[in-house]
């Protein structure tokens, strides 16, 4: 992902996502839409375990996802 490129999953419907947004070299945002509404920036390490996290949370039950990205 280069920088400020988006990554977003929703749900099949589309009532819940995440958006993954590159703000620099190490840094990133992570909006969280759905059943909790909030704003995290993380750095490079903190991506991987956070994002994990936040799946569980928004698509725990959920079989069909839906990936768009924006370069």
């Amino acid at each position: 992902m280069g920088v400020g490129s988006v990554l977003r999953i929703e749900s099949f419907k589309g009532d819940r996502w995440l958006e993954i947004r590159r703000l620099d070299n190490d840094e990133f945002e992570v909006t969280e839409h759905g059943f909790n509404d909030s704003r995290t920036i993380v750095d490079l390490e903190a991506l991987k375990p956070t994002i994990k996290r936040l799946l569980s949370i928004e698509f725990p039950r959920s079989h069909q996802l839906r990936i768009n990205s924006t370069w």
